[in-house]
């Protein structure tokens, strides 16, 4: 099958649309069904979906029911889910947000329920400002926008009138009422061997992934799989590394949550198609029927991935379905362990269970913190190996001890390379690396733009079986206090910034000392260049003691100097101008010395 199985709302009997009851039925099915399932969004997905062109969302809701039923059911909150489930059948009337507010409890308009729910339907195109202001094909009457004028802005919004998108619609009424799923065949599911290769599989392609990235494949000592040109522009359109070396959004990536991991590299993958298919509509600009062609090129990947989120493990997905950008996708998916080529078919492993769900993330995530998979061999020898050392793999991982010692179980050198990121190598052994959390260490990390979320994040998911017993008796998988003094380096690096500057000094004894300061004080803010200045209240005090001492002098009396003298630091970019300034203020004789720091 081209798609793996997608559970039905529906109960299998067939509805008839012209009858009331089964309108009614369906939309309490609708509600129902939506507030049983619906799920939390994966990671970037709906900030990806928000800023797609308008004409890009109404295609992919045009050109599959589950689009429509993907947003409905993961994207919006369950009040949108009401508000779109007693709008579904309204034969698309314009309805204004104060028909919403009457729906909507006293205690959800209150909170942020209804202002979430009203953002997240303008968000994805679910509504949709109306034409008419009020009935279908109507039109505004004179006295409406001076009515509307005399209102405050939130009176003249709860008068606006919205209607559903209309691909939106439709195919979300066609999923809950009329249209049948096509016949598929019913997937078996996959024997313990199979789901072993499969979890071999996704671990090996993912830690082959890493070990590129991090360039500690060749530490191993044993051949890799080089990754294919689509992760590796993608990966450099991430800019991951840069010269063989990990650059500071390259430590981020390999210490995140695997969930994130996944859909940074999927939708850098779209962001490259996105690209393609632009400067391909710029080249064939004048070729009729070029653009009409462009959105279903492009969203046919997308569509995939959205296919993905009812899959289950084993679910198979056809070699060569759609055209050619959705069968790269499907490479691109089998490169980074998602998909499993089989011949004329690909099999979903965890890792595509993974894209929508945290645990099965988080499970994935400590695989990888054990032996090198890839290195036991490919097809039955690797799955045959993997059941042969299910204690091994069971007593992998990484334990965090409240000394700051971390002991990492692991026979490869992918953690042992991601732990020296960030903590102070002490021992290697063959199966075991040993290290210590460091005020130095965490410090150099948080200089290459690793911080504090992405180590304990890194931590808890790669954790050993023994660090997660903490978590039945309410103690954190990372010790409080290890926590605490992480949180404690970081903000005593950001209580504190430094950069180059030039410093002006003028001495209590110089003429015009005030004077020039505020001069050059009034150029360097207006040029963006100002760092510090003494304070004016100080600068006052300094004029009104050289005045002071200028009148004992004429009269022949001594007058102590300021304790002070006056300084103001600028950008080395603005040192010049205002020695410039000074040039043309003062002889070259009365210039203040000035001296970067």
């Amino acid at each position: 099958s081209s798609q793996p199985a997608r559970p039905s709302a529906t109960d299998g009997r067939p509805r008839k649309r012209s009858t009331a009851a089964a309108r009614t039925g369906a939309m309490a099915a609708a509600a129902t069904a939506a507030a049983a399932v619906a799920a939390a969004a994966p990671p970037m997905l709906p900030d990806f979906l928000a800023r797609l062109p308008a004409e890009d969302v109404d295609a992919l809701y045009g050109a599959d029911p589950l689009a429509a039923r993907f947003v409905f059911r993961r994207l919006l909150p369950p009040l949108a889910q009401q508000f779109v489930a007693r709008l579904l059948f309204t034969e698309r009337k314009p309805v204004q947000e104060k028909v919403l507010i009457k729906w909507t409890e006293s205690s959800a308009l209150r909170g942020e329920a209804f202002v979430g729910a009203m953002k997240a339907l303008r968000r994805h195109r679910v509504l949709l400002p109306s034409a008419a202001p009020g009935t279908p094909g109507g039109a505004a009457t004179p006295s409406a926008p001076s009515s509307s004028s005399s209102q405050p802005p939130a009176a003249a919004a709860a008068q606006r009138p919205f209607v559903l998108n209309r691909p939106f619609q439709q195919k979300l009424e066609a999923h809950f009422l009329e249209v049948p799923l096509p016949p598929q065949p019913a997937v078996a599911a996959p024997t313990s061997a199979q789901e072993a290769a499969l979890h071999a599989h996704a671990v090996a392609r993912w830690e082959a992934l890493l070990r590129w990235v991090t360039s500690c494949s060749q530490e191993s000592g044993r051949p890799q799989p080089a990754p294919s040109l689509d992760v590796v522009r993608v990966c450099e359109r991430l800019a991951l590394k840069e010269q063989d070396q990990l650059t500071s959004k390259g430590f981020c990536f390999v210490l995140n949550d695997r969930q994130s991991q996944l859909w940074t590299l999927v939708l850098a993958f779209f962001d490259e198609l996105l690209d393609e298919a632009a400067l391909e509509a710029a080249a064939a600009k004048p070729a009729a029927g070029a653009a009409a062609t462009a959105p279903a090129r492009k969203l046919g990947p997308l569509r995939l991935a959205l296919f993905l989120s009812d899959a289950v493990l084993g679910s198979r997905l056809r070699a060569k379905v759609g055209g050619p950008q959705e069968q790269r996708f499907l490479r691109f998916l089998a490169d980074i362990g998602v998909l499993m080529p089989g011949g004329e078919v690909y099999d979903c492993t965890p890792a595509a269970l993974a894209l929508y769900q945290k645990d099965v993330a988080f499970s994935l995530a400590r695989s990888i913190a054990g032996s090198d998979l890839s290195a036991r061999g490919q097809g039955a020898s690797g799955a045959t190996a993997e059941a042969a050392e299910p204690d091994l793999k069971a007593e992998q991982g990484i334990i965090v001890e409240s000394n700051f010692k971390v002991y990492a179980y692991t026979s490869g050198p992918l953690h042992a390379t991601l732990l020296g990121s960030f903590c102070k190598i002490i021992a290697r052994l063959p199966n075991m690396v040993v290290a210590q959390l460091a005020a130095e260490t965490a410090l150099q990390a948080m200089k290459r733009g690793i911080c504090i979320d992405n180590i304990i994040r890194y931590l808890e998911s790669t954790a050993h079986p023994r660090a997660l017993k903490r978590t039945r008796a309410g103690d954190p998988i990372v010790p409080a206090n290890v926590r605490n003094q992480l949180e404690v380096w970081e903000s005593s690096r950001s209580r504190t910034a430094s950069a180059r500057a030039v410093l002006f000094e003028w001495g209590p004894e110089e003429p015009m000392a005030a004077e020039d300061l505020e001069a050059c004080r009034a150029a360097a803010q207006a040029a963006g260049g100002l760092l510090w200045a003494t304070p004016a209240a100080e600068v006052s005090e300094a004029a009104a003691a050289a005045s002071a001492a200028a009148e004992a002098s004429l009269g022949g009396a001594a007058v102590g100097a300021a304790a002070h003298p006056l300084r103001l630091a600028v950008t080395p970019q603005v040192a010049a101008r205002l020695r410039a300034l000074l040039n043309q203020r003062r002889r070259p004789a009365q210039r203040p010395v000035s001296r970067a720091r």
